[in-house]
C-alpha cells in the first residue's frame, strides 16, 4: 500500500508541479491507483480480520515456487493436479508439440517438457 500511496503522490506531483501531463491523463491514471490502493487496503483489512499470517503465507508460497521442480518431479498424479492448478490457475493447452498457458508462473521455466514425467 505504500507503494501505491507513493505513486499516487508521484502522480500528483507530476501533474501540479511538474505540469508534465495533461488533466485527462492525470484523472484515468489517479482514478486507477485510487481504485488499486482501495482494492488493497480491502484485502488487508479482510486479511487482518481472518487472522491470516500473511508473512508465514508469502514464506510459504515463495518455497514452493523456488523448489517448483524438484515437488513435480517427485509428486503423485493427484499433487502434480494441484501444483499445476496453482502454477497455471487458467489451465494448459497442448497444440501437439508444446504447452501454452495465458498466465505462466514464472517458477515453472525450469520444467523441461523433454524429461520423462514433465509437463
Amino acid at each position: 500500500m505504500e507503494e501505491l500511496e507513493r505513486k499516487l503522490e508521484r502522480l500528483e506531483n507530476a501533474f501540479v508541479y511538474e505540469q508534465e501531463i495533461d488533466n485527462e491523463t492525470y484523472v484515468r491514471m489517479r482514478d486507477k491507483v485510487r481504485e488499486e490502493l482501495t482494492s488493497a487496503q480491502t484485502l488487508s483489512q479482510h486479511v487482518r480480520a481472518e487472522g491470516v499470517d500473511v508473512e508465514a503465507a508469502l514464506a510459504s508460497s515463495a518455497k514452493v515456487l523456488s523448489r517448483a521442480k524438484d515437488l513435480w518431479q517427485g509428486a503423485t498424479l493427484d499433487h502434480r493436479k494441484r501444483l499445476q492448478h496453482a502454477s497455471f490457475p487458467r489451465g494448459l493447452a497442448h497444440n501437439g508439440k508444446s504447452f501454452r498457458t495465458v498466465v505462466t508462473c514464472i517458477a515453472m521455466k525450469d520444467l523441461d517438457s523433454d524429461e520423462e514425467g514433465g509437463v
